[in-house]
């Protein structure tokens, strides 16, 4: 199935925030002098929910992949090439790094874990240097499990059912877990670590977004073209995506905590995939199909981008006090710059090795 376009800008606006998030979380831990602007930021902060934005779209994928494949090696195999060469990319740079700053040691068990898509098991005990490719862990291997099961059970409803089990399962262990925030990925709950259970609700929730809009298919494109309800549905695509801002990046909800977030994330990209209001219309667009290339390579090159600001912007703790907002913004431009340096030099030229391909733009 083809990228939604406007999907695709989501995925860069989101891969950003989770970026911020993280500078907060690990500048925090740098300066007990300036904690309190950092707690500041930090403890209004829920962007670590946008990674289940990501696990839901690979649910609503997934559905089509279901369809497309018939063997579960051969989306096994083609999930292990599109994610491998950024995590290549990420480990041999942690590596080179750590041959010339004395403060980071390259911790190859731990690493190797995430290298064999581990990390978010409970075998390994350490995250090692590469602890935010949790996500791309439990995304391999919920989606190769719901891609298993669905491809075992012929009987829709049954199918259906205990999908639907698994999601209110995993999201009652969260809530049990993390009274009312989503849990950190490193938890273990019966045998289980957090970004596993993470992922098995979410990925289930994108799965039956696809199958809704296959079903309403027709009255979406009936209304698709009323410029009444186009601009119903983009004001409130306009308040979604405001809402979402605000709870996750300026004040945390208290009663509701992260689930109203969740919400309003699945709510906003339902929209955009039906593609009914002025808001989506707009952004799907090739400027947005261009963003979004880049954003697997964002989120995973960050954690290089962090071992240099540890080394060389963060030492110097009063520039970084004096200067918050241009570190902050520095920090975000310089993992956009990097992903996308390290898509086309290293990423995409593995991706076409791995695929017997010299030429062509495929990753």
């Amino acid at each position: 199935m083809e990228k939604i376009k406007n999907i695709e800008f989501l995925r860069f606006i989101f891969t950003c925030l989770i970026c911020v998030y993280h500078f907060f979380l690990w500048s925090k831990v740098q300066y007990s002098s300036i904690i309190n602007v950092f707690n500041l930021g930090y403890s209004n902060s829920s962007q670590y929910i946008f990674v289940e934005f990501f696990f839901i779209l690979a649910g609503y994928f997934l559905y089509y992949s279901v369809q497309k494949e018939k063997a579960f090696l051969c989306f096994f195999t083609k999930k292990l090439k599109r994610l491998y060469p950024a995590m290549i990319s990420a480990t041999l740079f942690i590596f080179i790094f750590s041959l010339f700053f004395s403060n980071l040691k390259f911790q190859i068990l731990p690493n190797l874990y995430t290298f064999l898509m581990l990390q978010s098991t409970v075998l390994p005990k350490a995250a090692g240097n590469l602890h935010t490719l949790w996500f791309v862990c439990a995304y391999f291997w919920i989606t190769c499990f719901y891609f298993a099961l669905i491809k075992a059970i012929d009987n829709k409803t049954l199918r259906n059912l205990i999908i639907g089990c698994l999601i209110i399962w995993s999201l009652s262990t969260i809530n049990i877990m993390g009274n009312g925030k989503f849990i950190m990925h490193r938890e273990v709950y019966l045998g289980l670590c957090g970004g596993i259970i993470r992922a098995i609700p979410t990925v289930g929730i994108g799965y039956f977004i696809a199958i809704l809009i296959e079903v309403l298919i027709t009255t979406i494109e009936k209304y698709r073209n009323s410029k009444l309800i186009s601009l119903i549905f983009g004001l409130s695509e306009c308040a979604i995506f405001c809402l979402i801002i605000y709870y996750t990046s300026i004040k945390h909800e208290k009663i509701f905590g992260d689930y109203l977030c969740l919400f309003l994330i699945i709510l906003l990209t339902i929209s955009f995939i039906c593609r009914i209001g002025f808001l989506s219309k707009f952004l799907n667009n090739h400027v947005s199909m261009l963003l979004g290339k880049y954003s697997y390579s964002i989120y995973v090159s960050q954690i290089v981008v962090w071992e240099i600001f540890r080394n060389y912007i963060w030492i110097h703790e009063s520039f970084v006090k004096n200067n918050f907002y241009l570190t902050l913004t520095l920090f975000v431009i310089t993992c956009i710059i990097w992903g996308i340096t390290s898509h086309h030099i290293i990423e995409k030229p593995i991706f076409n090795l791995l695929n017997g391909k010299v030429n062509g733009d495929n990753l």
